[in-house]
Parts: C-alpha cells; sequence; structure tokens
C-alpha cells in the first residue's frame, strides 16, 4: 500500500470513530458517578451509626457511673448517719454514736471523770461491743466496777425499737461477763437516736434515771441528784426517794472530821453507799496507803451527815497538832465498850428502848415478865442489834432489835406449858377451828394484814399428842412462822425474821396490785395495753424483796419485767425477739 493510501485510511477511520463513538466508557462512566454517590451515602450511614453508637455507649457509661456514683454517695452518707447512742454511766458517763452497722462514729466523754477512762483510745470505727470492752476494761483498771454492789448503767437510743432491745440484750451481755461483782442495769429509751440530753455533762440513760427518781419525790433538784453515780441514783430509788443524799465524797469529809484528819494528808479514803438500808448510810473506810491492814470505819448518815460509828480523834496529838501518829482508838477487829467516848454512839436507842420495843410487840410490861435482859450484839467488832430475853410462867422470849430505828428485825416466842391435849384424835374434823381462822389468828399476833401476806404454808397436824396448825407467810419486810393450837388458837410459837433493807416499821407497806405493775412494764417498754398479749403477772419474793414479775408479747418481741412490788420500780428489763 502507498503512502498516499495508508494516509487515506487512518482518515477514514478517524471519521468513523467520530461519527459512531464507542458507548461502553460513556456507560461506564454514567454507572462510575451513581456508585461514587452510593459508596459515599454508605460512608456517610456508617460514620453517622458509629457516631450514634458512640453517644450512645457514652451516655450509657456516664449514667452508670452517675448511679454508682450516687450510690457511692448514698452508702457514705448512711455510713455517717446516727442510727443508735449508746451511753455508759458509772460515774464516768460516755456516750458512743453507732451507725446501722454498728460501727462507732464518735466516743464522746461527757465528765471529767470520762476524760481519763478514754485517753488515748481511738474508737472511731471500731464495732460497738469491740468499743464497749475497751471502756470496761479501761473502767476496771482505774478502780470503777470492782466492788460488790457498784453499779454500770447501759442506755440506747434508737427509733427502731426491735434493734435497740436487740442491742441492750447483746451490750448487758458482753458487759456482765467482763465485770465480776458489779450490778450491769440497762435500759432503752424512747427518743430518737441522736438528741442530746438537755443538761450538760448528762448522758440521756442517766438523765432519764434522774427523772425517774424526781418522779417519786418533786422536791429533789436535777443537777444535784446528777451528781451522784449511777450506784447512788439506783439504791436512791429503790428506798422511794425520801430525800437528797450528801455524796460520797461529803460523807468522806464528815468521817475525817470526825477523825480529826482533815490537816493531815497521811490518810485517804474509800466510801460505799448503802442507800437502800435503814438508816440510809455511806460506809468510809480511812487509811494510810503503807498500812492498809490499819482501817478506821465509819457509818455517815447519808442524809444528815451524822457519824453514826466510828471512832473519833484518832491522831494522837503532839506538841504539832497538825501532824500526828495513829492514836490507840479500837481497831475494826477490835470490841469497843458500849459507852465509850468517840465510838459514834449517840444515835443508838439505848438498852432501855430496845426492851421496851421488845416488851410492847409481846404484849407485855416488864413488870409483867420474871426477867428481862439487853445488850449490844457485835460482829467482827460492828455493832450488829440490840439482843433483849425476857420470860413468863408460860412462855420464852427472844429479840433482836435495831439499833438507831428500834425496829424489830427478829423475835422469837416458845410456849412452855401447851394446853392439855385429848388423849385421842378428835371424832372429827370439826373440832379444830378452819384454816381460814387460824391465818387470822397469826395475822393478828403479827400485826399485818391479810392483804400485804403471802401463805407459803398451812397444815394442820399432830405434835406431842396436840393438834395444830403449822403456818408459814411472808410480807414486803418479813417471813414468818407460828403453830397455833387447832383447837382453840392459842398462839404455840411464832418467829419473825425482817429482811434487811426493807422497811421495818410495824405498820406494813401496801403493794402496788398487778394493775400498777403491769401499767409500768408497758410503760417502761412504751406500748399500749392493747398492743401487748398473753400478759402474765405474778407477785414473787428474789433477793430479800418483793417483786411483780410480768411477761407480754408485743409483735415477735417477748418482753419481761420484774418490777418492784412497794414502789413500782423497774428492777429488770429483758427484750427477746
Amino acid at each position: 500500500m502507498s503512502e498516499r493510501d495508508a494516509k487515506l485510511k487512518r482518515r477514514l477511520w478517524t471519521a468513523a470513530e467520530h461519527a459512531a463513538p464507542d458507548p461502553l466508557e460513556r456507560i461506564l462512566s454514567a454507572c462510575e458517578e451513581p456508585r461514587k454517590e452510593e459508596q459515599q451515602m454508605k460512608n456517610a450511614r456508617t460514620t453517622n451509626t458509629i457516631k450514634k453508637r458512640w453517644v450512645s455507649l457514652t451516655a450509657a457509661a456516664m449514667l452508670v457511673v452517675l448511679v454508682g456514683l450516687g450510690a457511692g454517695i448514698q452508702g457514705w452518707r448512711s455510713g455517717q448517719t446516727v442510727a443508735s447512742v449508746v451511753s455508759l454511766d458509772v460515774n464516768p458517763s460516755i456516750q458512743l454514736q453507732v451507725n446501722r452497722k454498728e460501727r462507732v462514729l464518735s466516743a464522746e466523754p461527757l465528765n471529767a471523770d470520762a476524760w481519763t477512762i478514754l485517753k488515748d483510745m481511738e474508737l472511731e470505727g471500731t464495732q460497738l461491743n469491740v468499743a464497749v470492752n475497751a471502756i470496761v476494761g479501761s473502767l476496771l483498771q482505774n478502780g470503777y466496777l470492782t466492788e460488790a454492789g457498784s453499779a454500770i448503767l447501759i442506755s440506747v437510743e434508737d427509733s427502731d425499737a426491735q434493734r435497740a432491745g436487740r442491742l441492750e440484750a447483746e451490750l448487758n451481755q458482753t458487759v456482765s461477763a467482763a465485770v465480776e461483782k458489779a450490778v450491769v442495769l440497762s435500759q432503752v429509751l424512747t427518743r430518737d437516736a441522736g438528741q442530746t440530753p438537755e443538761t450538760a455533762g448528762v448522758s440521756a440513760g442517766k438523765a432519764a434515771l434522774v427523772q425517774s427518781i424526781q418522779a417519786l419525790n418533786g422536791s429533789l433538784v436535777f443537777e444535784d441528784l446528777a451528781a451522784l453515780s449511777v450506784e447512788e441514783l439506783w439504791q436512791l430509788r429503790d428506798a422511794g426517794a425520801p430525800g437528797q443524799p450528801i455524796g460520797m465524797s461529803e460523807a468522806a469529809y464528815a468521817a475525817q472530821a470526825y477523825a480529826n484528819v482533815l490537816e493531815t494528808d497521811s490518810f485517804v479514803w474509800e466510801a460505799d453507799a448503802e442507800l437502800d438500808e435503814i438508816p440510809a448510810h455511806y460506809e468510809v473506810e480511812l487509811y494510810q496507803p503503807h498500812n492498809k491492814d490499819l482501817k478506821y470505819e465509819y457509818r455517815v448518815d447519808a442524809y444528815t451527815g451524822e457519824i453514826l460509828t466510828g471512832p473519833a480523834n484518832i491522831l494522837q496529838t503532839t506538841g504539832d497538832s497538825s501532824a500526828g501518829t495513829p492514836g490507840t482508838a479500837p481497831a475494826p477487829s477490835q470490841k469497843p465498850a458500849a459507852d465509850t467516848a468517840g465510838i459514834g454512839t449517840k444515835n443508838l436507842i439505848g438498852e432501855a428502848q430496845a426492851k421496851s420495843v421488845a416488851l410492847r410487840h409481846a404484849g407485855l410490861q416488864e413488870s409483867g415478865v420474871q426477867y428481862c435482859n439487853a445488850w449490844l450484839e457485835y460482829d467482827d467488832g460492828r455493832m450488829e442489834h440490840y439482843e433483849v430475853e425476857f420470860g413468863t410462867d408460860s412462855a420464852r422470849y427472844e429479840y433482836e432489835i435495831g439499833l438507831y430505828d428500834g425496829a424489830v428485825l427478829k423475835s422469837e416466842q416458845k410456849t412452855l406449858a401447851a394446853p392439855s391435849a385429848p388423849s385421842a384424835p378428835p371424832a372429827s374434823s370439826g373440832t379444830a377451828i378452819s384454816e381460814a381462822r387460824a391465818k387470822e389468828i397469826a395475822f393478828a399476833h403479827a400485826g399485818v394484814q391479810a392483804a400485804d401476806t403471802v401463805v407459803e404454808k398451812i397444815k394442820l397436824d399432830w405434835e406431842d399428842g396436840v393438834q395444830v396448825y403449822e403456818l408459814e407467810f411472808r410480807t414486803g419486810s418479813g417471813e414468818y412462822e407460828y403453830e397455833l393450837n387447832a383447837l382453840d388458837g392459842t398462839v404455840l410459837k411464832s418467829e419473825q425474821k425482817t429482811r434487811a433493807g426493807q422497811n421495818h416499821s410495824s405498820q406494813q407497806t401496801s403493794y402496788i396490785g398487778d394493775a400498777a405493775a403491769k401499767a409500768a412494764a408497758l410503760s417502761h417498754a412504751g406500748v399500749s395495753a392493747g398492743d401487748a398479749r398473753d400478759m402474765k403477772c405474778k407477785l414473787d419474793h428474789d433477793d430479800g424483796r418483793y417483786i411483780y414479775e410480768v411477761e407480754f408479747d408485743v409483735g415477735a418481741v417477748e418482753y419481761e419485767y420484774e418490777i418492784d412490788a412497794v414502789t413500782g420500780a423497774v428492777l429488770k428489763a429483758e427484750q427477746d425477739t
């Protein structure tokens, strides 16, 4: 092909391309554009989905954090919220604020003595029972709760009555296991936890005890009572709160003044309250630290400060009256003469009065008896009572008479010549007086009322050919045993024992009755009679006193109370779920 032909062929091919262009690229190009748009749309949707998912996850995570933070804050606040307030009172008063998990939030000393007990102790954050054990240990180390009759009061304030009752029972058990000689008292208060006492330095528990005493005697001043120890307050309430005691320090001062040792520091003192005895008094011991075996004992009237017993002027005065050595005053183990100067006998009733009391109780006069003797009876060098003995042609009498109040502490009568008895038993029971008549005769002879008496035994029996009634009965102040001739009611034998710490007057004190005892228990528990079920009340005798035992249930809680039968005081309270 020539050059000219080749050029012509190229021109024709080019013209054909322009006249009929290839549509493939155009078609592919047209298809590519939607693909790009679709991919862009897909990419956009994917980006939006990722963004939305990230936002959702972020929001969820934030919600979890916020919920967790809220729960943490709530838990922290709950852990810092006071659920219960526990106070421990001896003379030191300590208050513990406790959360729901029974961990101590704060431990506060309420008076000067309590600062010593809590010294160097960090109780915040510890379990309640651990903190209480530590406090009791410190009390024992500092000389508290080591003497018989000393007392500690545990008080629990909580708006949740069930939790309060459980804590009271647990703490009572914890402290009782830690002390040997002290009395452990406990109570539940109806105040909401976290309230503070109205008077500075006084726990709510001690304030409640003081107020219960003021209810017995409205003339007593709160601040004066609050200065006493729990031991003194408890004894004072048991005694019916007849007045304001002078306190241990004042009693010790009175003893030191009587002993004439105020001007020297060579003697120290220990004091113990006996406010529920008659007469109410403080027992004070004076001794030198280097010679504790030589002690001088004093009984100081709890209300007047007068010295009832104890030696005066125990220092043998030299040229310098402000210093001296122990004199020759009788030691407690020695038996002093009844009329020795300085023994503190000025308040004794005397032997003549003791005779008069015994004879009057027996219904006799000294001119009508064959003999009548009286003397002071001692025990370990301490005057105990007057012994009085006298007799007639038909009977012999023995009496124990109180030193200061002339109370009949014990009486015995033995008939020497009983009326002649029939040779054979009576033909029928109608020949003997009835049991009711026998009780009337015995009660009248003892000077007691049937309503105040619990008969423990009455038995018709034979003795030396004589049909007799044997009676045993008791009252709030004494125990009695009688033998009566069953035919005519003659008193053949009588014996009376008066319990220490009770009112020994011949006029018997009436009991408050079942209804009042139940009311006292319900009031202490903070429940109404309508809420209580299965209520039981029984008069009983325990540790030298008459008590009402009261039991009832409220919901799932069982209550047990011991109520003083004379004063209505709550002696013991227990709750069990």
